[in-house]
């Protein structure tokens, strides 16, 4: 196993069982304070360094659009 297949192993992963938090318009995130409330799904990298992906309606909502960004960023990289 290469380091590139431990890496895309580990960011499947989190793509796949993402953090999803609830931010109310005014908490502050990473790029400045949340504009309209609802869940979020948490960055993969440090909470300083980006902000969080979202809104949604709900946690499931949440959690297919986090599924979804894996799937197309997976594809394209594995694409010829």
């Amino acid at each position: 196993m290469t380091s590139k297949d431990a890496a895309d192993r580990e960011l499947a992963h989190y793509f796949e069982n993402p953090e999803i938090l609830f931010w109310n318009v005014g908490d502050i995130v990473a790029g400045g304070p949340i504009k309209i409330d609802g869940y979020y799904v948490s960055p993969y990298c440090d909470w300083g360094c980006c902000r969080p992906y979202g809104p949604f309606t709900t946690t499931d909502e949440a959690l297919d659009a986090s599924q979804k960004r894996w799937r197309e960023w997976d594809e394209r990289d594995r694409a010829p």
